[in-house]
């Protein structure tokens, strides 16, 4: 019983990319370059979804919260 070669994930994308139209391509980097925000804009949009969230840590740094340790 012979087996097979594993497709690679990165193998399946070169085939499907090869399979593209230049319209399809075009299409793709035009979705590309509208889904960009400039650091200024990205920050407007973190502050934007952490409005109202206090931005202490004093509420994160309690007693019950353990430091992180491996088991021995």
């Amino acid at each position: 019983m012979q087996s097979t070669r594993p497709v690679e994930p990165l193998d399946e994308l070169a085939e499907e990319l090869s399979k593209m139209t230049s319209d399809e391509n075009e299409t793709l980097w035009r979705i590309r370059d509208r889904d960009y925000l400039s650091p200024s804009e990205y920050l407007a949009w973190c502050s934007y979804l952490t409005r109202g969230i206090s931005a202490s840590r004093d509420d994160l740094a309690s007693e019950s919260h353990l430091p992180f340790e491996l088991p021995g």
